[in-house]
C-alpha cells in the first residue's frame, strides 16, 4: 500500500490504528510503518512516557520531552525516507505544522488517505 501510494513511510496517530498495528494500547504514542524489506520490524513504535510497554522488538522509549521531540529523532535512524504519508484524518493541524519546521523539514510530508482503515477492513477488523 504504501508503495502505490509513493510513501516511503506512514506515520500512524490513530490510536486504534496504533493497537492494530503494534498492539499499544496507552494514550500517547505514534507508530511509523516503513517499507523496509529486512528481516527486522518494519513498525516503529515511540512513547512519550519511559517505561510504556510496545509489542513491537523495534519499539523506542527515548528521552525526551514528548511524543513528537522522540519521533523526530526516530526517523533518521530508519533508514532512507523521503516522503512519509500522516493520517491527515488523525491528526491536528498543531501537530501537522511540526512537520514543516524544525527537524521535521528533512523530509516530505504528505497527507495519506485512510490507509490502515483498508487493511483493517480486508482483515474484518475494525
Amino acid at each position: 500500500m504504501l508503495e502505490a501510494e509513493g510513501l516511503d513511510a506512514l506515520l500512524v496517530t490513530s490510536r486504534p490504528n496504533i493497537r492494530y498495528l503494534t498492539g499499544f494500547s496507552g494514550s500517547a504514542g505514534v507508530a511509523v510503518v516503513t517499507r523496509a524489506r529486512s528481516s527486522s520490524s518494519p513498525i516503529s513504535a515511540t512513547t512519550s512516557r519511559r517505561g510504556s510497554s510496545v509489542a513491537q522488538s523495534r519499539a523506542s522509549r527515548l528521552r525526551g520531552r514528548g511524543v513528537w521531540d522522540r519521533l523526530l529523532r526516530e526517523l533518521p535512524t530508519l533508514g532512507t525516507l523521503g516522503v512519509i504519508g500522516f493520517e491527515a484524518h488523525a491528526l491536528s493541524v498543531r501537530d501537522a505544522e511540526r512537520f514543516s519546521t524544525g527537524p521535521g523539514a528533512a523530509w516530505r510530508w504528505k497527507a495519506a488517505g485512510e490507509l490502515v482503515e483498508k487493511l483493517r477492513v480486508r482483515k474484518g477488523c475494525r
